[in-house]
């Protein structure tokens, strides 16, 4: 009797030895559990530079990497931008609103993100006020030449993309236009606003520079905005090489389908319509 006493203490004892093993191991394991994290943030990037983009492998993967270790100062801040380069835009804002945002990219990031899921006047004002910040830090001599040009850019882009005050998206891209006349998403952010103010000829005239500047390593969003524009001059021919571009570079780009089918009013070839949907992003999961 005194045996088995002693087996059920000791079941007993080894029961609460394995209760409280995953609080024992948890720091110790942290550091191999942010290893792995820190190299699904590494593929997440690497598959949104590859060619073809794979866009929902990198919204998969970067949430692998939060999941494993959503303390990582590199992954966190991070990640809100690789959601919004993946277009899963409403992971992005639960994310962004998760952190205390100091700086004025990662605000933009967020007014992009709320943009692109119809949270319109949010992302709008966010916008707003941000670039208001930074006139004001520019002209004290708070922020360099280059930085301010950055983050007006990427305002002028998120407002184009969300159809919101592009009258105003013009003017911030214009300016940057003027500090870096040569820096292709600059002259793609002007060259898109001014297509979708249907100032068709300037528009062009941008978007062709963009497109030569990254002819080493062609974007498929570059490709696909100028296409936009030879499609809305009735420059057929160039338009489909630009668009079929994009899609070779950029598959799941919806909108460049959705203009080639326009551009000659028939289906397109069986591997564009097997091509997945932008409009499917939900069913990205990871």
């Amino acid at each position: 009797m005194a045996r088995r006493g002693s087996v059920a203490l000791s079941a007993v004892a080894t029961g609460g030895l394995l209760a409280l093993l995953p609080h024992l191991l948890g720091p110790v394991d942290q550091p191999r559990r942010t290893f792995v994290a820190l190299r699904y943030l590494a593929l997440a990037r690497e598959e949104l530079q590859a060619r073809p983009v794979n866009r929902c492998a990198a919204a998969r993967d970067i949430k692998r990497a939060l999941a494993l270790a959503p303390q990582d100062s590199l992954i966190a801040s991070s990640a809100g931008g690789i959601l919004v380069q993946a277009e899963d835009y409403e992971a992005a804002v639960e994310i962004l609103l998760r952190r205390n945002l100091t700086s004025p990219e990662d605000t933009i990031t967020l007014a992009h993100a709320l943009l692109m899921v119809g949270r319109d006047n949010e992302g709008s004002a966010l916008i707003l006020s941000t670039v208001e910040s930074a006139h004001q830090a520019y002209r004290a001599r708070e922020i360099p030449r280059l930085a301010y040009a950055l983050l007006l850019n990427n305002a002028a882009y998120a407002l184009t993309e969300g159809d919101r005050d592009v009258m105003a998206a013009r003017s911030l891209a214009d300016l940057a236009v003027r500090v870096a006349p040569l820096e292709p998403a600059f002259c793609d952010t002007l060259g898109w606003a001014l297509f979708k103010l249907r100032e068709t000829d300037r528009a062009t005239f941008y978007l062709e520079r963009a497109a030569r500047q990254t002819m080493a390593r062609p974007d498929p969003v570059v490709l696909y905005h100028l296409g936009r524009a030879y499609g809305s001059q009735n420059r057929r021919s160039e338009a489909r090489r630009f668009l079929v571009w994009s899609l070779a570079l950029d598959p799941g780009r919806e909108d460049a389908l959705r203009a080639l089918r326009h551009l000659y009013r028939v289906l397109p070839a069986p591997s564009y319509a097997a091509a997945p949907r932008r409009d499917d992003r939900p069913t990205c999961s990871g």
